[in-house]
C-alpha cells in the first residue's frame, strides 16, 4: 500500500493590525495578517497484493481563509503563527519560534516549529481522510 499526496497552497494577505508598539529594531510588536487562497490538492493511493493492483487518484482546488499573526520582542526573537480553513474539510496551523539573522540589509528569519495538516476530501468512490503533524523547522526571507 502507498499514497501520494501533492499539496499547494497560493494566497495572499493584508497587514489588518500593526501595533503602534515598536521593538528596538524599530518593528511592530505584533501584526495580524488575515488570508485568503487556493489550495491544490493531488491525492494518490496504491493498494497492491498476490500481483493485483489497484490505484485511485483525485484533484481537487479549495478556497481557503485564515489569519497569519506574528509577534517581535525586544530581540532577534520572534513569534508566528497561521491558522487556515478551506472549504472542502482541510484545516492547516503552523506555529513557529524564529530567529532574526541581518543579511544584506534583510532579516532572515531561521524557524523551528510545529505544523498539524488535517484533510478529509470525498468525491465519487474516492474518500482521502488524513491528519499530519510533526517539527518543521525553516528560513523566511522577505523579499520586498
Amino acid at each position: 500500500m502507498s499514497t501520494k499526496l501533492n499539496q499547494s497552497s497560493y494566497g495572499v494577505y493584508y497587514q489588518a493590525y500593526v501595533s503602534t508598539e515598536t521593538t528596538s529594531q524599530q518593528q511592530a510588536k505584533l501584526i495580524v495578517e488575515p488570508t485568503l487562497g487556493l489550495h491544490r490538492t493531488q491525492a494518490e493511493a496504491t493498494l497492491g497484493a498476490f500481483n493485483q493492483t489497484l490505484a485511485t487518484d483525485a484533484k481537487w482546488t479549495e478556497f481557503f481563509w485564515g489569519s497569519r499573526f506574528k509577534y517581535n520582542f525586544d530581540s532577534p526573537w520572534n513569534l508566528a503563527a497561521e491558522f487556515t480553513v478551506g472549504t472542502e474539510n482541510t484545516t492547516v496551523a503552523h506555529a513557529y519560534l524564529g530567529y532574526r539573522i541581518p543579511v544584506f540589509h534583510r532579516n532572515f528569519n531561521l524557524r523551528a516549529g510545529y505544523r498539524y495538516f488535517e484533510q478529509d476530501h470525498k468525491s465519487n468512490n474516492f474518500h482521502w481522510d488524513v491528519r499530519q503533524q510533526g517539527p518543521v523547522i525553516g528560513i523566511n526571507l522577505p523579499i520586498f
